[in-house]
């Protein structure tokens, strides 16, 4: 059942639509890269470009353009207006889309009829170390997101804190898939930290991340 206490159908009888915002080789194009070829060629793939950085490089999926320049902040304040040409497109393609939002920053774009399911990879917490209006920006962000019926997260910590933020929906947690490059490199540990030029008797931690 959804929301509105209609019968949904089955997800194999949808036309599925994966919703990216972010350029190829970034971690987010790559999650929606995961969960594109996860559907074994079921879904299309949109791109929404809010910003122009990035997007030199190639990749997969259809483009829209925005409607009022590469200005992103401009872009999400007037999402809908922005990309109404992505609205418009998922709407022809019938009555029974899915679309799943692989990143909280796209937002929600209103198609009719739409079901939908959101990715969130970020703490809402973390806006608080942020700028005066960035904070104001994301606590918006994040609290219009938070009666959305169905919310994808990648740790228990994060979901129990979308629940503390006002969270109401069904919140479920899929770990996230690694690369076969991850392996034991079958060599000393001392050996290769002296080969990098590290402390032999410090613990150390690897941070991957934008900041």
């Amino acid at each position: 059942m959804n929301s509105k206490g209609t019968k949904n159908n089955n997800a194999s009888d949808s036309n599925i639509f994966i919703v990216n915002r972010y350029p190829p080789m970034s971690s987010p194009y790559r999650y929606a890269e995961d969960v594109f070829y996860s559907l074994d060629g079921k879904a299309e793939w949109i791109n929404l470009i809010f910003d122009r950085k990035g997007w030199e490089k190639p990749h997969k999926g259809i483009d829209f353009q925005p409607a009022f320049g590469h200005v992103a902040f401009i872009n999400h304040t007037f999402r809908d207006l922005s990309f109404h040409q992505a609205i418009r497109y998922v709407e022809s393609k019938g009555g029974n889309n899915l679309i799943h939002y692989t990143n909280q920053f796209s937002g929600i774009l209103k198609v009719r009829g739409a079901r939908r399911i959101i990715s969130i990879h970020d703490s809402p917490y973390y806006i608080e170390k942020s700028g005066t209006l960035n904070s104001i920006f994301m606590r918006r962000l994040f609290s219009s997101l938070k009666d959305e019926e169905y919310v994808i997260t990648q740790t228990e910590h994060l979901k129990n804190e979308l629940r503390q933020f006002g969270f109401s929906g069904n919140i479920y947690v899929i770990y996230l898939s690694y690369s076969t490059q991850f392996r034991p490199l079958g060599v000393n540990k001392y050996d290769l930290r002296k080969s990098l030029n590290l402390p032999a008797d410090r613990k150390l931690i690897m941070s991957v991340s934008s900041d």
